[in-house]
């Protein structure tokens, strides 16, 4: 067993140093033509957009750009109520922080209404004694559980804010984080506003810490981007606000895979713009093990093609709509979709016609991912002014395989959704889901 080990060890080894023997002799002919996906997707999709970002927040300053033009912001001055809705199911470790944080915030016209979804533990408990204590706080239960989106819908039935942010129960503000949120919304052509996260268990595990990387990348300065360009489709179901209006109107939150997302794409039928608020912080728990990372994000891909290619198709249509809906579905579809199946393509591609170069691959593809997630990472990282973040720029060259594991979640989920495989989302109570619309 020894000697099988030391072989492999050694082929291994074997393998990389003819790799690197390879790359120092390697041409910029050869490099294209091994490498075309990578300099003509991968590269642009995940680098460009960090060094625009950035180099726009040299020159002009991303969070005083993205803010509404006027000096005088009426939404601020009118401090009008606001309500913050934390469905809970089996929060007893997290609800106490939750509900102190958001008290906390300067915020000072507001609500927070706890709906305990059928929960077996504390939960309901202790956030009633924070009832008790202050008024500002209420606290209802429902008997049985119905879902995130019955708690949600519960929540806003009983809210009388002006505006409604909703929060997972695992959620700790910043002090301004609803200030710099509710700010965006004196532009009367947003309907929802998303909140700036960032993973509060990141030290948790190896997952937890490129899950942070991820977060940094993807929503701290991937979202200034689309936001700009008026192309988010979706507001963090975990910190996210909607003007009431927008939710008397479309009905509230749907249950199913994705009400966050769904509930987005509601509000911009609605109104035609949703913000992102970078400067409005705060902390979620994210999964600690990559099995629970796996079906989270296999619910998220699932998502995207249940509710934004399947439910809210007519949002593609531009005469209906806001055209910028068609370009961002359109821009999804591109990213999510097509570039997954020229991934797959381009590995067919590369076992075909260079096998023999498959170990200047595997060097070349670790030398070239590291410096550009380096470069991406420092950048969301400076863009997002996060500087006790810089730690997580180490973390830069197992960004790749990370990816990998994403894009097989991905592959899996796009196969399930397409063929109805495992259609049922398990998080919702088997009477729930029976009376959903299947899409």
């Amino acid at each position: 067993m020894i000697d099988l080990f030391i072989d492999f060890v050694k082929s291994v080894v074997d393998f990389l140093v003819l790799g690197v023997e390879q790359f120092y002799a390697l041409d910029w002919q050869t490099l294209l033509v091994l490498f075309w996906f990578t300099f003509i997707f991968d590269l642009p999709r995940y680098l460009i957009p960090d060094l625009l970002a950035w180099m726009w927040d040299i020159l002009w300053g991303v969070e005083n750009r993205l803010r509404p033009p006027r000096e005088r912001d009426p939404v601020l001055e009118r401090k009008p109520l606001v309500s913050v809705i934390v469905p809970a199911l089996n929060a007893e470790a997290t609800i106490a922080s939750t509900i102190e944080t958001i008290l906390e915030t300067d915020w000072p016209n507001k609500e927070v209404i706890v709906v305990d979804d059928g929960s077996d533990d504390r939960t309901f408990a202790i956030a009633s004694d924070y009832a008790r204590r202050d008024r500002r706080v209420k606290v209802f239960r429902k008997k049985y559980r119905g879902g995130k989106a019955s708690a949600l819908n519960l929540g806003f039935q009983a809210s009388r804010g002006e505006f409604i942010i909703a929060v997972d129960s695992d959620t700790s503000f910043e002090r301004e984080s609803i200030t710099n949120l509710i700010r965006r919304f004196e532009d009367p052509r947003v309907g929802a506003v998303s909140g700036n996260l960032r993973v509060k268990n990141q030290d948790k595990s190896l997952c937890t810490r490129l899950q942070a990387c991820e977060y940094l990348q993807t929503i701290s300065i991937a979202r200034i981007v689309l936001s700009s360009l008026n192309l988010l489709m979706v507001v963090c179901g975990a910190f996210g606000a909607f003007r009431r209006d927008v939710l008397v109107q479309t009905g509230g939150w749907d249950p199913g895979i994705g009400d966050d997302s769904n509930m987005t794409v509601k509000a911009r039928k609605l109104r035609p713009r949703v913000a992102f608020a970078p400067d409005a912080r705060a902390y979620t728990s994210v999964p600690e093990t990559w099995t629970k990372l796996w079906v989270q994000r296999k619910r998220w891909d699932k998502n995207f093609v249940r509710n934004r290619l399947k439910k809210h198709a007519n949002i593609l249509n531009p005469t209906r709509f806001h055209p910028s809906n068609l370009g961002s579905v359109s821009i999804e579809f591109f990213y999510r979709v097509l570039l997954l199946v020229a991934f797959y393509a381009y590995l067919v591609y590369l076992f075909l016609f260079f096998p023999h170069m498959l170990p200047l691959v595997v060097v070349a593809t670790f030398v070239i991912y590291g410096l550009a997630n380096y470069v991406s990472l420092f950048a969301a990282v400076m863009v997002s002014k996060q500087y006790d973040q810089l730690e997580l720029v180490l973390y830069a060259p197992l960004m790749l395989y990370y990816r990998l594991f994403l894009r097989a979640v991905r592959t899996v989920a796009y196969i399930e959704e397409f063929l109805r495989l495992n259609y049922r989302d398990p998080f919702y109570p088997t009477e729930v889901w029976e009376n959903i619309p299947q899409w």
